[in-house]
């Protein structure tokens, strides 16, 4: 299946989703995280802090189990697309927003190739 047609699929389902819960406006992170985590007040919780609270490794640890796995042939579309998440965890954390949504960009370009791969497979049986 082309990029195309993998986006032509996730815009049907965008178009369900619409459907389904309406127009959807999340923030990037959970409201008063800081609260939350019992920092106090004024306090920005930091990125181990919030990768913690998502159960996400940090965008290093991440990058560096990508960058393990992959040098011994052992890489895994997991793998990537948790390396994205995690880079658009720690932008959103540290307020960077712009990068944020590069990194979004990223991880949602890898999931359209993971796609890919699964209809390669599937049709190489």
């Amino acid at each position: 299946m082309t990029a195309t047609n993998v986006i032509e699929e996730l815009l049907a389902e965008r178009a369900r989703q619409d459907a389904k819960w309406g127009e959807q406006n999340h923030p990037d992170l959970r409201p008063g995280l800081a609260h939350y985590l019992g920092l106090p007040a004024g306090h920005t919780p930091d990125v181990v802090d919030v990768a913690d609270y998502y159960g996400l490794p940090t965008s290093d640890e991440a990058k560096i189990l990508t960058d393990t796995t992959a040098a011994e042939g052992n890489g895994s579309w997991v793998a990537i697309a948790t390396e994205e998440l995690a880079e658009a965890l720690e932008a959103f954390a540290l307020g960077d927003e712009l990068a944020g949504r590069a990194e979004v960009v990223q991880l949602a370009a890898v999931c359209i190739q993971w796609v890919q791969a699964i209809d390669r497979r599937a049709g190489a049986r």
